[in-house]
């Protein structure tokens, strides 16, 4: 977004007024770099791997959205947390999915990225 701040009010109870607020920059966002090795065939249930290129180093937890490309004719691509293999990783990731689009966000409890 252009203005990108983070902003937090505390109000308690029913009450309208603000009891706290705190207001600070947030920060950016940015796409890693990602090779995808799979079937591209249609209609076909195959296994894809994901190769991630990390932006900045990552903390001890770190979450990694995968979104199913938008359009036409890749909308046939599902997205699944069935077989999650921990390839190159010291133990495999968390995996959820918010519904059959996604994305499906794949959550390292123990990530030195």
């Amino acid at each position: 977004p252009a203005i990108n701040r983070w902003r937090l009010a505390l109000k308690l109870d029913d009450e309208n007024t603000n009891s706290n607020l705190s207001e600070w920059p947030g920060y950016a966002i940015e796409a890693m770099q990602v090779t995808y090795k799979g079937s591209n065939q249609l209609a076909a249930q195959a296994i894809g791997f994901f190769t991630f290129t990390p932006v900045r180093a990552a903390g001890d937890r770190a979450s990694i959205e995968v979104i199913s490309p938008d359009i036409p004719e890749h909308r046939a691509y599902r997205l699944s947390c069935d077989e999650i293999y921990p390839v190159g990783l010291p133990e495999s990731p968390v995996c959820s999915l918010t519904g059959p689009a996604g994305p499906l966000r794949l959550t390292l409890t123990n990530s030195s990225l």
